[in-house]
């Protein structure tokens, strides 16, 4: 991004008018003058119109007119008398007119065959600086709340005034809000609990997924039960996401209560995948039933176009074990769901007769509990009285588990179990609201069950030979805490565990000497944390799931874990 210079603005009084160039950087010398509110200037609705059709709202669009009457009266053709401002933002001569590279009026007037002192081209300009440069304050200007803070952002950020007569710039915008932007109906947009439509939200066919809009009353009326979240693009079109929630077939959601200018609300609905597989576009936009849709002209919108969700569906994956060898796994309640890394995506809709036909086993625990031994190198999950190892890096990724370290006496004093599942199935039923998981059958002998590919029929893996220190940057583990890396040599540093099926998966070879060096210590370690941070994937048979609440963070709280088991190492 180019450099720029915040500058003061120096104004000066005559003819009418006011002028104010933005050049210099500032210096003590203070130089501003104020003004009492003119006027509206001609080309206020010009410019207004412009920046509101760039999908600004009204009152953002009147905070920058209101900074432009200050500067220019939105005159294209102002010349600062006897200083550098040029224009209806008043770009310095030396500066944005003439010099500042691949930022000047006039070389982008060139690049746009227009004349630099035309107002439509001088508009573009500006939305040109906001697009591109950051420090522009186009981010700024967007969180701005009312025409005060929009006009504060354009100014503080855009213009980069010293002493601007703020309160002229304000009342200036005030009065071109009231005159341009005033709307029965409007709305900006706030947020939504799936992606933005550049990233696919992807649904197991039969899927349903509690989603929501959320919106600001930018118009004067004040939102009631008749103002509604519809298809848009066309109008009124049946979706084939609706379901039983939504108010009809082409109605997600509608307002309860009274939501008054300037409030928010979220417009909350399901979006239910139909049968079919394929790529879908979804549209919404509001209206008032019976009124005037948000988008007609003279309301203040958003387009029809503008609330836009990408679905792709697939068909869902098979149960990894069938109703005689496995059994389903309660999740007691949506804190264990989140605490185990899965969401509403990771739940495969089932038909409750499958979902019948699982024996019930033991519920899941609250929460994971995976843990290794000091200088040892199984890893495994401590599932109520047992300890079931985890056979490879694949598979500790796929569940999206963390790992601790503990004593030696501590994870033996837990009986060995079956082999955890190589990758989890969450399911649930189309009439029930119980979420569970398939496991293995609670008979299983130890080493049993969880095999993955390459393994044999009784869940035994092939080893893998252990290099001398999984390559790669280390990462950081913590108590069920999953940590990314898109790291491949973790899988190389996994070996079949004490020469049996079952044992326990080796990280990592242990040196035969010096274990306490620094760098044999960085590299078991650096190994252990690749394995716990594959976290993110799936097996193929399970597919990618699209987050529709967001990213699973990382935990700052890692980071001790990860120091108390560099120690506990250097320490043996």
């Amino acid at each position: 991004m180019p450099s720029f210079t915040r500058t003061r603005c120096l104004y000066i009084l005559g003819l009418g008018s006011t002028l104010v160039a933005c050049g210099a950087p500032p210096t003590d010398e203070d130089v501003s003058q104020s003004r009492a509110a003119l006027s509206p200037s001609p080309n206020d609705q010009a410019a207004y119109d412009y920046f509101f059709g760039k999908g600004l709202t009204n009152f953002q669009a009147a905070g920058i007119v209101g900074n432009l009457d200050q500067e220019s009266q939105v005159d294209p053709t102002a010349v600062q008398a006897g200083g550098p401002g040029r224009g209806i933002a008043q770009w310095s001569v030396g500066g944005r007119w003439d010099t500042s590279t691949n930022d000047n009026v006039l070389w982008y007037a060139g690049t746009q065959g227009a004349s630099s002192t035309s107002l439509s081209l001088q508009l573009e300009f500006i939305w040109y600086e906001l697009t591109t440069f950051p420090g522009y304050g186009l981010s700024e200007l967007r969180a701005s709340t009312n025409v005060t803070g929009a006009t504060v952002a354009f100014e503080t950020y855009y213009e980069g005034c010293g002493q601007c007569d703020q309160s002229t710039r304000i009342a200036d915008a005030e009065a071109a809000l009231a005159a341009y932007g005033s709307f029965d109906y409007g709305a900006a947009y706030v947020s939504q609990s799936f992606p933005l439509a550049s990233t696919a939200l992807t649904m197991f066919a039969g899927q349903t997924i509690p989603s929501y809009i959320e919106l600001r009353n930018t118009g004067t009326k004040a939102w009631g039960t008749s103002t509604h979240l519809g298809t848009s693009n066309p109008r009124d079109r049946v979706s084939a996401f609706a379901d039983g929630s939504w108010l009809s077939t082409s109605r997600p959601a509608g307002a309860i209560g009274s939501v008054a200018t300037g409030s928010s609300y979220k417009f909350t609905f399901n979006l239910h995948a139909p049968a079919k597989t394929g790529t879908y576009l979804e549209y919404f936009n509001l209206l008032e039933e019976g009124v005037a849709w948000f988008s007609d002209p003279g309301q203040g919108g958003p387009s029809d176009e503008d609330l836009e969700v990408k679905i792709v569906v697939v068909a869902a994956p098979e149960p990894t074990l069938s109703p005689s060898a496995g059994v389903k796994r309660l999740i007691t309640d949506p804190t264990s769901l989140a605490a185990w890394h899965f969401g509403t995506p990771d739940i495969v809709p089932e038909s409750d007769a499958l979902v019948a036909s699982y024996p019930s086993g033991p519920a899941m625990p609250a929460h994971p509990d995976v843990v290794v031994a000091s200088g040892a190198p199984a890893v495994w999950v401590i599932d109520g009285s047992v300890r079931r190892h985890v056979i490879d890096p694949a598979s500790l990724s796929a569940w999206r588990l963390g790992v601790t370290t503990l004593t030696a006496a501590q994870v033996d004093a837990y009986e060995q179990g079956p082999d955890w599942p190589a990758a989890p199935f969450v399911f649930q039923g189309t009439g029930e609201a119980a979420v569970y998981v398939i496991d293995i059958a609670p008979d299983a002998a130890p080493g049993d069950g969880g095999a993955s590919a390459g393994g044999s029929d009784d869940g035994s893996i092939a080893p893998v030979a252990a290099d001398d220190g999984a390559t790669g940057a280390p990462g950081s583990v913590g108590a069920g805490t999953p940590a990314p890396s898109d790291d491949a040599g973790a899988n190389a540093a996994f070996a079949s565990g004490a020469g049996a099926s079952g044992a326990g998966c080796a990280i990592a070879a242990m040196p035969a000497t010096d274990r306490t060096s620094p760098s044999w210590i960085a590299a078991f370690a650096g190994t252990l944390c690749l394995a716990a941070r594959r976290r993110g994937r799936r097996p193929a048979r399970i597919g990618r799931r699209a987050e529709v609440s967001g990213e699973r963070n990382l935990s700052t709280s890692v980071r001790q874990p990860m120091r108390e088991f560099t120690e506990q190492l250097r320490r043996s």
